[in-house]
């Protein structure tokens, strides 16, 4: 009975594998001409006098775009020029000696304290000198962002990468937002070299509006679609606005690649700085570390730096509190031949308690891979 029974089993086991190769074989055939097809359409739509007539049209409407930012940027020199041989303290590049060149760098930046998210008492006077350039600069950055469009739909159309070419020439920038209100996103665009997409902007602005509500929502995005690379930075750089702090929550073992890219992303012309807050359970605190710590969280709020953590850093986090507050209340009972022991344990654990509350509130969470995150296993009980 034994042999008849595995027989069967074995027997089963060799229909199913057949059945396997079968459709292996017939999803390979599909394969062969869906790309055979692909290429001789591609081949057909696209003949060689067309290919080479869009390629010249793209080289040409390249160097219009290249012309133009060095248009404008020669009227910013000459501005800069007048403002130089004026020499008075109200200028930007005055007796005050804010700034001694025109470079792009500083012209970006000097956008950002423009638009009002000068928090320092040091800056706002240059911010209030930086105006009247403030509209010249903003047109040069956009003509930048056009150009830099028209390099990478050449560069994708002489490499035959069709896909990528034709979801540049299907997306023009700047369709449903205006860089004028947004500056800080204008300059994620020029600094990473891409547009943002209108679903992109669309899927955003729909989770700002539940930001704004005081609302929790979820959004599913498939693959592809620029979720971590665009979506979360723009999501960070408007949700960090020096009122809220913005905490990014994301996978274990996605941390360090994140963290990477945002640095990569929002540190160099945007002047970001990503703060990541890992903790452990087992670490031995003193007060002095957990001040600094609250500190660090006060002062990410106030300059607009965003946080990153993962799920198990916030639950150690809960868990020494509650360890802590335990040690406290333990302490006071003993003898009191030990008070320096209870004492350092009750300020600790009143630390924590004010560092959690900072961290939880006023803040925005912007969970990566939810579903994951949000598992029970994550949960205290």
């Amino acid at each position: 009975v034994i042999r008849r029974r595995i027989a069967v089993q074995v027997l089963d086991s060799l229909k199913e594998l057949r059945k396997l190769r079968r459709s292996l074989d017939v999803l390979q055939r599909d394969n062969k001409e869906s790309g055979r097809a692909s290429t001789q359409s591609h081949t057909a739509a696209l003949p060689s006098e067309a290919k080479q007539r869009r390629l010249t049209e793209l080289e040409q409407g390249l160097e219009r775009a290249r012309r133009r930012v060095d248009e404008l940027w020669e009227r910013l020199q000459s501005v800069v020029a007048e403002e130089r041989r004026g020499r008075t303290g109200t200028t930007l590049f005055g007796c005050r000696g804010t700034l001694t060149r025109c470079h792009p760098h500083s012209m970006y930046s000097m956008l950002l304290l423009a638009d009002g998210n000068a928090t320092c008492s040091k800056t706002a006077p240059l911010a209030e000198c930086f105006s009247g350039l403030r509209t010249l600069v903003l047109e040069i950055a956009v003509s930048t962002v056009k150009m830099q469009r028209c390099r990478r739909m050449l560069l994708h159309f002489s490499a035959d990468n069709r896909d990528l070419y034709e979801k540049e020439l299907c997306n023009p920038p700047h369709l449903n937002w205006s860089p004028e209100s947004n500056v800080s996103w204008l300059l994620f665009e020029l600094e990473n070299d891409l547009c943002v997409r209108t679903r992109q902007m669309d899927v955003a602005r729909h989770m700002l509006a539940e930001h704004v509500d005081s609302q929790h929502s979820v959004t599913q995005l498939n693959m592809g679609e620029g979720k971590t690379k665009v979506i979360v930075p723009l999501l960070l750089l408007a949700m960090a606005d020096g009122h809220t702090l913005a905490r990014l929550i994301v996978l274990t073992p996605l941390l360090r690649m994140n963290f990477n890219q945002l640095v990569f992303q929002l540190g160099s012309l945007l002047g970001r700085r990503l703060v990541l807050l890992p903790f452990q359970r087992t670490q031995l605190l003193h007060s002095a570390q957990v001040a600094r710590l609250l500190d660090v969280v006060h002062r990410c709020r106030e300059d607009g730096n965003p946080v990153v953590m993962v799920r198990e850093h916030i639950l150690s986090l809960r868990l020494k509190l509650y360890e802590s507050a335990y040690s406290s209340t333990v302490g006071e009972r003993r003898p009191r031949t030990q008070p320096d022991g209870a004492a350092t344990s009750t300020g600790v654990a009143k630390l924590l308690y004010e560092l959690i509350g900072c961290l939880d509130s006023p803040t925005r969470d912007i969970v990566d891979e939810c579903d994951e995150v949000l598992h029970h296993r994550f949960q205290l009980v």
